[in-house]
């Protein structure tokens, strides 16, 4: 498990603390932490620059030269890529920087034309898991205009952090811990700290409606500890922020949109698993009850599952939607044209989960949280958290009441 150093400080304040010196703290007192390492530092070399001039390269067609202002100097630039505009901003590589994959930039010599450094791909740099809609699948990353020239992009983005690697294994005990908030709480405890931004403190800021048609729930006895609900609509599906995205990718989650990181974001950041359903694609009611032996279930990795009996199911009408705590279904999904949202935040039995993942031979952060136990107090407490979230990328996104029901 990998913890942000700057989302761990939003819950508690480490600032008189060096990360290595908390990294000490935990292993002596809670669990094993197995490294300290900076996010994305080659970040610090790369430069926001903005193309001043572009004229055709004299012996090459497909080369151009620019005039590259880096906030200080004017540099020459030879480039093959078809995107670059003067006027705009882009990463750019001094020389003498060397880029993740190993080459150092020098200065060069193409077709005759001198060029002092490279303008970058998102890859080139490093962030070809971040969404960047502004990046074309060939040529150079443009930035937006907003950037100060010269500033390096790992600031002018805030990506600075640090992040602390944990031992699963070492937590394996300790189900309070599987989150940014578990941590923080622990080092609250140790260190005497006070704890801020509590998630129980949450208000939902956004406006809220009566749904026209509310989804009934069905809980069969001893299918989960708690489910609780809320719809959502004005949903919008677009790239995550900068910010969301790499707070994910520093603890190792691919960002997919801003529905799924909010969801995402909230387990990292509070422990609580849960999962969103595209409102569109279920009927109701929604049943949380058992699987019969040969039902089939295609996951969300695609994989078509012949169940055994007796894993937890979340059904829409009786059809398989979901595998309870463990993950969900590709035909309920959310995707680029969902526009209203089912959004589920349970609690289940352990042993069920267990189960599961031994039956089926699948681990997922989800299950990874459930099979350790986790406190039903959460479950709606994680719903208000998603909905503060998605508000920042749906501005005018409404919410139902919260439902709940428990075992």
């Amino acid at each position: 498990m990998k913890l942000s150093w700057n989302w761990l400080n939003e819950y508690i304040d480490l600032r008189n603390y060096r990360p290595e010196e908390i990294a000490n703290v935990l292993t002596m007192k809670s669990c094993e932490v197995e490294g300290v390492e900076e996010f994305l530092p080659h970040l610090d070399d790369i430069l926001v620059a903005e193309v001043k001039s572009v004229k055709k390269h004299p012996n090459a067609d497909k080369l151009v030269i620019c005039e590259v202002f880096d906030g200080k100097e004017t540099l020459q630039i030879v480039t093959g890529a078809p995107n670059v505009e003067d006027s705009k901003k882009y990463p750019l590589a001094k020389i003498g920087v060397t880029l993740p994959n190993g080459l150092t930039m020098k200065k060069a010599k193409l077709r005759g034309v001198e060029s002092y450094g490279m303008l970058c791909s998102a890859e080139e740099i490093g962030l070809e898991d971040f969404i960047l809609p502004e990046s074309p699948e060939y040529g150079i990353l443009p930035l937006p205009q907003e950037l100060t020239v010269g500033t390096s992009l790992r600031t002018a983005w805030n990506l600075a952090d640090v992040i602390l690697d944990i031992d699963n294994k070492s937590i394996t005990h300790r189900p309070d811990l599987w989150s940014h908030y578990g941590f923080a709480r622990e080092l609250s405890a140790i260190l005497d700290l006070p704890l801020k931004n509590r998630p129980e403190e949450i208000q939902i800021n956004c406006a809220t409606f009566e749904p026209d048609k509310p989804i009934k729930v069905e809980m069969e006895k001893g299918s989960a500890i708690a489910y609780c609900n809320a719809q959502f609509r004005q949903v919008h599906i677009q790239p995550s922020s900068i910010f969301m995205q790499a707070r994910l990718l520093a603890c190792g989650m691919r960002p997919i949109n801003n529905v799924v990181d909010a969801s995402n974001y909230v387990m990292l950041a509070m422990g609580q698993p849960n999962h969103a359903f595209d409102l569109d694609k279920l009927t109701g009611p929604i049943q949380i009850n058992f699987s019969k032996e040969g039902e089939i279930l295609k996951t969300l990795d695609g994989q078509e599952r012949k169940l055994p009996a007796g894993l937890v199911l979340i059904r829409d009408n009786s059809v398989p939607v979901a595998l309870g705590g463990v993950m969900g279904g590709e035909t309920t999904e959310v995707s680029e044209d969902t526009k209203e949202l089912f959004f589920e935040s349970a609690c289940f039995y352990r042993k069920d989960i267990r189960k599961a993942v031994s039956q089926l031979g699948i681990r997922t952060e989800a299950s990874a949280r459930f099979e350790k136990g986790q406190t039903p107090v959460n479950a709606p407490i994680a719903i208000r958290m998603f909905a503060n979230l998605l508000l920042k990328t749906c501005p005018s996104l409404e919410m139902s009441d919260i439902q709940e029901q428990y075992n």
